[in-house]
């Protein structure tokens, strides 16, 4: 779940990220059942983040009904959405 003491973890880790200069990054949406718009907010926040630093913020191995709502909030055309880790990598090249 995102959307609860997890998004604060999650902006730490982005930030963390950041200093050790890795500004790509894939988020592994495998196993998340369930999204809030705080949880969404929270990887935009992220995706800005990294923007402003060179770099973004790509989604992989999303559930059906989390790229449900994902889409239906239209984050597909803020978000490269990918069906795999390894497809989500390969954007990046």
């Amino acid at each position: 779940m995102l959307g609860s003491p997890e998004e604060e973890i999650f902006i730490k880790t982005i930030h963390e990220l950041i200093e050790q200069k890795y500004i790509k990054i894939v988020l592994n949406m495998e196993g998340l059942t369930w999204i809030n718009s705080l949880g969404i907010g929270k990887c935009i926040s992220g995706m800005t983040t990294l923007r402003n630093q060179g770099g973004d913020l790509r989604l992989a191995s999303m559930s059906p009904p989390v790229q449900s709502l994902m889409e239906k909030c239209s984050m597909n055309k803020i978000f490269q959405f990918h069906d795999s880790v390894e497809k989500a990598v390969k954007s990046f090249k």
